[in-house]
C-alpha cells in the first residue's frame, strides 16, 4: 500500500513537473512556438492549468504521510518484501524530487497563465543589460571560497603560456569531470594567474531550480542556449563550454574515466566561426580518480539515456587536479562558413582530438607527481616536520651540554 501512496504523489506531481518542464525549457524555439500557439486557442487549458497545482499539492502531502508512516513504522508493509534501506532511499528520493517538482510546476503554472508569449521571450529576447553587465567577484573571494578545496586538492595548471591574452575573445573548450568539482578551482586559478573570468554555459535545468540558479548567475554562468550564446560572442566576453553537459557529469559505472560523452554536438564549433572566437581545449585531470561511483540511478524520464550516480570520495585516493591548455584553434579567416557542416565538423573533431590528447599528457603527469596523493603530502610534511624538531631539539641539547661543562670547568 506504500507504493500507492508513494508513487502516486511522486508520479502526479513529477508528471505535471516533467510536461511544463520539457514546454519550457527542453523545447527548441521552434517547437515551442507551435505549441504555445496551439495552447493560447484552448481557453480550456489554461483553466486547467490554473487549478492542477492543489491535487498536485494533495497527492504529495499523501505521499509524505505514507512515507512518515513508513519510516516510523506505524504501517506494516509486509507483503513488498523490501528491505529497509531500500524503502528508505526511495522515500528520500521520491520526497526530494516531489519537493524540487512543486516549487518548478508553481512557477511554471504561474508564468503560462499569465502570458504564455513569456516564455519565448525568456530566450528570444534576452534582457542584455542583465547578462553582458556581469562583474565578477573579486579574486580574493573566489580564494577565500575555493580555500578549503584547494588545501586539499592543490590545483596546477600547465601550458598556460598558450593562451592569447592579447584580446578576450576566447573560448575555452573542456572535458567535464564527474560531479562537476574542477569547474570552481578552473574559474578561479585562470581569473587569478590570467585575468580572465570565463562565463561558463550551463544547462537548462541548473537555472529552474531555487536558489541553485541564482547562485549560478551571481557568479557569472549562463543558461546556455544559443540566443545567450551569441549575445556574450557579440561583446566579445571570453565563455566555457562543457560540451559533454550533464552526461560527462553524471557518468555511469560503467563508463571509462575521463571519457568524452559528446555525442554529435557541433553548436560551439558553429558560434566559434560564425563569431570569429579563438578555442582553446582545455582539459582536466584528477578529480575522477578520487571518486568511487556506487550506483546509477536511472532519470531517464527527464533526459534519454541520463542517470544520476551515487558516488562518494576515496579518502586513500584524495589528490591533486591537474589542468593544461592546447594550442588555440584560430576560427576567424572562416567566418564565413559557419553554415557549412563540414567545416564545423572538421573544427569539433580538432577540438575534441586535442582535448584527448591533453587528457592524456596530464595522465601521464600524474603518474610522475611523487605529490599527487594527499596522504603522500600528508607523510611527507609529517616526516620534514619531525626531522626539523629533531635537528631543533639535538641542537638544544648540545647548546645546553656546552654550558655545563663551561660551568663545571
Amino acid at each position: 500500500m506504500d507504493a500507492i501512496g508513494l508513487f502516486g504523489a511522486g508520479g502526479g506531481c513529477l508528471g505535471v513537473f516533467l510536461v511544463l518542464h520539457s514546454l519550457l525549457f527542453i523545447l527548441p524555439v521552434r517547437v515551442k512556438r507551435a505549441v504555445l500557439e496551439w495552447w493560447l486557442s484552448l481557453s480550456w487549458m489554461n483553466y486547467w492549468l490554473s487549478v492542477m497545482f492543489y491535487p498536485t499539492l494533495l497527492l504529495m502531502v499523501v505521499g509524505w504521510a505514507w512515507a512518515l508512516y513508513d519510516a516510523l513504522g506505524l504501517v506494516s508493509f509486509e507483503e513488498l518484501e523490501r528491505p529497509s534501506g531500500v524503502r528508505a532511499v526511495l522515500v528520500v528520493w521520491v520526497c526530494g524530487a516531489n519537493i524540487v517538482g512543486l516549487c518548478v510546476v508553481r512557477k511554471a503554472s504561474r508564468l503560462l497563465r499569465s502570458s504564455p508569449q513569456a516564455v519565448l521571450e525568456l530566450e528570444e529576447n534576452i534582457d542584455t543589460n542583465l547578462l553582458l553587465n556581469f562583474k565578477p567577484p573579486s579574486k580574493e573571494l573566489l580564494a577565500r571560497m575555493n580555500a578549503p578545496t584547494k588545501a586539499i586538492l592543490l590545483p596546477e595548471f600547465h601550458n598556460g603560456a598558450r593562451i592569447p591574452t592579447q584580446h578576450t575573445r576566447l573560448l575555452f573548450v573542456s572535458n567535464h569531470a564527474l560531479g562537476g568539482l574542477e569547474m570552481p578551482l578552473f574559474l578561479e586559478g585562470l581569473y587569478a594567474e590570467h585575468n580572465i573570468y570565463a562565463r561558463g554555459l550551463g544547462d537548462n535545468f541548473h537555472f529552474i531550480i531555487p536558489g541553485w540558479g541564482e547562485t549560478l548567475s551571481a557568479f557569472g554562468a549562463v543558461d546556455g542556449t544559443r540566443e545567450v550564446c551569441s549575445a556574450l560572442m557579440r561583446a566579445g566576453q571570453p565563455i566555457l563550454v562543457y560540451p559533454g553537459g550533464s552526461h560527462e557529469i553524471m557518468k555511469q559505472k560503467s563508463d571509462a574515466k575521463y571519457v568524452l560523452k559528446w555525442k554529435k554536438r557541433t553548436g560551439f564549433a558553429r558560434l566559434a566561426i560564425q563569431h570569429g572566437y579563438t578555442i582553446i581545449p582545455t582539459a582536466s585531470v584528477g578529480t575522477e580518480d578520487m571518486l568511487d561511483i556506487l550506483a546509477d540511478l536511472p532519470v531517464g524520464f527527464v533526459r534519454k539515456d541520463l542517470t544520476i550516480p551515487v558516488f562518494c570520495p576515496n579518502p586513500k585516493l584524495l589528490q591533486r587536479v591537474y589542468f593544461s591548455f592546447g594550442k588555440p584553434i584560430e576560427t576567424g579567416c572562416i567566418k564565413d562558413k559557419h553554415g557549412d557542416p563540414d567545416v564545423v565538423w572538421k573544427i569539433r573533431e580538432q577540438t575534441r582530438e586535442a582535448v584527448e590528447e591533453l587528457i592524456s599528457e596530464l595522465q601521464e603527469v600524474q603518474k610522475e607527481d611523487p605529490d599527487r596523493l594527499l596522504k603522500d603530502r600528508v607523510m611527507k610534511n609529517m616526516t620534514e616536520a619531525h626531522c626539523k624538531w629533531r635537528e631543533g631539539l639535538y641542537g638544544a641539547l648540545n647548546v645546553a651540554a656546552v654550558d655545563s661543562e663551561k660551568k663545571t670547568k
